[in-house]
């Protein structure tokens, strides 16, 4: 059974994002995130950063850091994308005390 953060059980919500974060991981579990375009990888972490889960953000950031330096070799638009997502990942595991 996945596990999920405790405010997505708790969510209002709760089917969606149970779906999401479902789709997310199982996708990036098959390798899918990375058979897709740079420019539709970036789309497919937003579930992650905004779980407010601090295992979300970690996964978020890590994943944000990884599409930038995909990006680095002739993507400008999606690497300067990714690196705001990582900054954005950084700054709101704090903003939703999720510190670690």
């Amino acid at each position: 059974m996945l596990a999920l953060p405790a405010d997505l059980a708790n969510s209002s919500d709760r089917t969606e994002s149970i779906r999401l974060w479902t789709v997310t991981t199982k996708a990036i579990a098959q390798g899918f995130d990375k058979k897709v375009p740079l420019t539709h990888q970036r789309f497919l972490y937003f579930p992650l950063m905004h779980c407010e889960s601090l295992l979300g953000q970690i996964a978020a950031k890590g994943l944000y850091e990884g599409l930038a330096l995909r990006c680095s070799d002739g993507d400008p638009k999606s690497k300067k994308f990714a690196d705001g997502r990582v900054e954005f990942a950084q700054q709101h595991r704090y903003e939703c005390h999720c510190k670690i």
